[in-house]
C-alpha cells in the first residue's frame, strides 16, 4: 500500500527556473525532488507543490506531497531526502499524512514577502 508523506522544503532559486517542470531545462525544483524520491522509493515518484515559484525565486516553507511505496518512518524522509538533493534544496520535515490529503487544495493559507534592492 502507498503511503502520502507531506514535506516542507527549504530552496534558494538562484540556480532554478521554478518549481514547476519543464520541457526545456532539468533545473527546477520539483525535477531534483522527484528524482531524489524515484531514487529513495526505486520507482517512479511524482511531487504536488501547494503553490509553484518563477525563476530564480526562494521558498523557506514550501509544501509538497507524494506517495511512496516504501513505508518509511517520517523522520527519516528528510535524511534520505537531503543527501540525495543539492545543497541548495532542504527537507525540513516531513509527516505522514491520509491518503487525500493534498497540499495544493489543503492549503490553508500562502505568505509572500518581496525584498526589492535598489
Amino acid at each position: 500500500m502507498k503511503q502520502n508523506y507531506k514535506i516542507i522544503v527549504e530552496y534558494d532559486g538562484n540556480n532554478y527556473s521554478g518549481w514547476q517542470i519543464q520541457k526545456n531545462t532539468s533545473q527546477t525544483i520539483q525535477q531534483k525532488l522527484e528524482n531524489a524520491l524515484t531514487r529513495i522509493n526505486k520507482k517512479r515518484v511524482r511531487i504536488t507543490g501547494a503553490g509553484r515559484t518563477d525563476a530564480g525565486v526562494h521558498a523557506a516553507g514550501q509544501t509538497a506531497n507524494f506517495f511512496l511505496d516504501v513505508d518509511i518512518p517520517a523522520h527519516k524522509i528528510p535524511i534520505a531526502l537531503n543527501s540525495e538533493l543539492p545543497a541548495d534544496i532542504i527537507c525540513k520535515k516531513a509527516e505522514k499524512v491520509d491518503e487525500d490529503f493534498h497540499s495544493r487544495f489543503d492549503a490553508r493559507g500562502k505568505k509572500y514577502r518581496y525584498r526589492i534592492l535598489n
